[in-house]
């Protein structure tokens, strides 16, 4: 046999040593990759923390503005209940309210979460 075709000590621990570290490269790759995906969820979970609140302030607000319309219906109806007959203004019954719910469903196509109230709502400009 010549010396060519056997494979010596060293040799084997030299694949040895390459295959540990090639593994280890791998391995690290995928924590890499792990770890930016995680980040970039993260992101996207922030995004939608922020329009949460968003949208919870733009409801507040319009909670806070029926409330003081509410008051003064609720003194309307003091005034009735004293027997008098005051003026009623008209009010809006029809209130626009900037549905986010609406808004995601129709910007990320899903329409499964619209029923049929809130399309017949939306039909009818309610």
């Amino acid at each position: 046999m010549s010396n060519k075709s056997k494979i010596s000590g060293s040799d084997i621990a030299r694949y040895v040593l390459e295959f540990v570290i090639l593994f280890v490269a791998v391995y690290l790759a995928f924590l890499l990759t792990d770890y930016q995906e995680e980040l970039r969820e993260r992101e996207v979970r922030v995004k939608y923390y922020e329009s949460l609140i968003l949208e919870f302030g733009l409801l507040l607000q319009h909670l806070d503005n029926e409330a003081f319309k509410l008051e003064g219906h609720l003194k309307i109806i003091e005034v009735i209940e004293n027997g008098k007959r005051p003026f009623i203004p008209i009010s809006d019954m029809n209130f626009p309210f900037l549905g986010g719910v609406v808004d995601a469903a129709f910007e990320g196509r899903y329409f499964e979460a619209l029923d049929r109230g809130i399309l017949r709502n939306i039909v009818s400009g309610r």
